[in-house]
């Protein structure tokens, strides 16, 4: 059935019939569903705030079928240049598999995003990627071991209180970094949902010790692993935790030990957990890994037991009780990977460590019990310019890991795409929202487990929210756009329509 032109025109200021960008692409996409459009800057000036986009549309065989190039300025539209609301490139994203930077990530794949709505974090497809030189940044930081880079309209999910006839009330939003205002506090962490990983609580903690009070051998089929541990509140928590897990255990006496620095320690008596090769391998199938590194790419798929479990042991291992966590960054850099992920995972915020920096490759970081970071104790100052980056979910939020180590959540770019507005569709990887449907749009994407490591991802199910009925794209992409969720056409008309601003 032909595309609907009609149907979905809405009138703007001054009576004028408007089709908006979204449903153009959906027309676009019903015509030509293998074509594409392509689209790049061609000329930024951030000082002047003028910005040159061009757009490329090609068919299945790549033939350029039309090319067009629009300009925006800042006077034309506030947010005339989507790319300012970016971070350093850098700065990795969670993703289902793991920690990723901008040049790693597929169009579609699963990154952890904060819902404001529901105060969760939620496994949302990526929309697209999108880089950019020279930019201006800012640094924003505190003394408590918060500290990031980012361009000065970034955007964050922050959190504050109103009153309002003695009744006070929180409210949750986004705002860009210029905008932080004393009254708010950044939300910088939030649990994720359980995942379906078949391993228990148990097996997470003495993964979590392998991994860093631990060793493995492995040659071919043969697995061997044991835990080491002197400290003696320590070893009395791990033989109580590995009473449901088959080991043996050996015992080193106390003795002095010379070091190469000619000093001379005692040592206290040291205990090694035995794990036989049955247990081993039962170990790496219920994580279904193959190498002890794949656990990096495992955990976010574990159960929130599961991650729990697997946190306390690894802070047993190599943190202490001030929540600092060291590791090896050239050796056990995915050690790093694990630690932060499930911080992360378990609405942990990560911080730098303020009592010591990284000395000798030692990286350290702090795990705090806060989720929050208090806008009046930031402080703000320019930080010249570099090569930014930023991806687009539906949720406009993500995941975000420094450098420095400090993981938040932060926002993502708009994703305007003015260039495209004149051609009426979206660039080779997803539509372009405006900026009110995008931020409107973010109950589209219900929240589900991810499938098990090794599983086919089902393909995504084009039904009606409210009565099951299946949709087509067009219909399931404008029903989104302007209602938030997908409906089909009879609970559209119950349904109130939300207003998003050109």
């Amino acid at each position: 059935m032909a595309f609907n032109v009609r149907r979905y025109l809405i009138r703007v200021r001054g009576g004028q019939e408007y089709l908006p960008v979204a449903a153009r692409l959906a027309w676009f996409r019903d015509e030509h569903p293998d074509w594409s459009i392509e689209t790049e800057p061609i000329h930024l000036d951030v000082e002047r705030q003028v910005a040159v986009f061009r757009a490329v549309v090609k068919d299945t065989g790549g033939r350029i079928i039309a090319t067009a190039t629009k300009m925006e300025t800042g006077s034309d539209f506030t947010d005339y240049l989507e790319k300012a609301e970016c971070v350093p490139l850098d700065v990795r994203i969670l993703t289902a598999s793991g920690w990723k930077y901008y040049d790693e990530l597929e169009i579609g794949e699963a990154v952890l995003s904060y819902d404001l709505t529901t105060d969760q974090l939620h496994w949302v497809p990526l929309i697209a990627v999108r880089t950019y030189r020279n930019a201006p940044v800012v640094r924003l930081w505190n003394n408590k071991g918060f500290e990031v880079l980012c361009t000065p309209d970034h955007k964050w999910p922050i959190t504050y209180k109103a009153v309002w006839n003695g009744k006070e009330y929180t409210y949750r939003k986004l705002r860009e970094t210029n905008k932080l205002s004393s009254a708010g506090a950044l939300i910088v962490s939030a649990p994720a949902p359980s995942g379906g990983l078949p391993v228990s609580p148990a097996q997470a903690f003495v993964m979590g010790l392998l991994v860093t009070d631990g060793s493995i051998r492995q040659r071919g089929k043969h697995l061997r692993g044991y835990i080491a541990q002197s400290k003696p509140e320590a070893v009395e928590i791990i033989r109580a935790r590995l009473r449901d897990i088959s080991h043996s255990i050996g015992e080193t006496p106390a003795h002095q030990r010379t070091f190469p620095t000619g000093r001379t320690y005692a040592c206290r008596v040291g205990y090694r957990f035995y794990l036989n090769a049955a247990t081993m391998h039962e170990l790496y199938d219920a994580f279904g890994i193959s190498d002890v590194r794949e656990v990096a790419q495992a955990v976010q798929h574990l159960s929130s037991a599961a991650r729990a479990a697997m946190l306390e042991a690894m802070m047993l291992g190599d943190g202490d009780r001030r929540g600092n966590f060291a590791q090896n960054s050239e050796r056990n850099g995915w050690v790093i990977d694990v630690w932060t992920a499930l911080c992360a995972l378990e609405g942990r915020m990560v911080c730098k460590s303020v009592q010591r920096e990284e000395l000798g490759g030692i990286w350290i970081a702090r795990m705090k019990k806060t989720r929050y970071v208090y806008a009046s104790n930031l402080q703000r100052e320019d930080a010249g310019r570099m090569d930014v980056w930023c991806p687009q979910t539906p949720l406009g939020t993500w995941v975000a890991r420094f450098p420095n180590g400090v993981v938040t959540i932060t926002g993502n770019t708009g994703a305007i795409g003015r260039a495209l507005a004149m051609c009426g569709y979206g660039t080779q990887f997803a539509p372009e929202l405006s900026e009110g449907e995008l931020e409107e749009g973010r109950a589209a994407f219900a929240d589900s487990p991810l499938p098990i490591r090794g599983e086919p991802t089902p393909q995504q199910e084009l039904v009606c929210a409210d009565c099951g009925r299946a949709l087509r794209r067009a219909q399931y992409d404008l029903s989104v756009a302007k209602f938030g969720r997908p409906l089909c056409p009879n609970c559209q008309r119950r349904a109130q329509p939300q207003v998003a601003q050109r």
